[in-house]
């Protein structure tokens, strides 16, 4: 199975997806994400990804939507 885009960032970080979670939830705490939701994001399985988390993974990650979209 070929790897999404986010999967080889986080990959390259040595970030998990518990990592990625726990940044999210910091920063935005009154906007937390699901590791259900967010397995679904970084495994390409949501097909309705909403702009909001697309935007909350990029500020963590300091990356640009085009970096973690495929």
């Amino acid at each position: 199975m070929q790897r999404t885009k986010l999967q080889m960032i986080l990959r390259q970080r040595d970030l998990t997806q518990k990592d990625l979670k726990k940044m999210i939830d910091e920063r935005f705490p009154d906007a937390p994400i699901s590791l259900d939701a967010l397995n679904r994001y970084i495994t390409g399985n949501r097909p309705n990804v909403q702009l909001s988390t697309i935007r909350r993974i990029c500020d963590v990650l300091d990356v640009t939507p085009n970096e973690i979209i495929d």
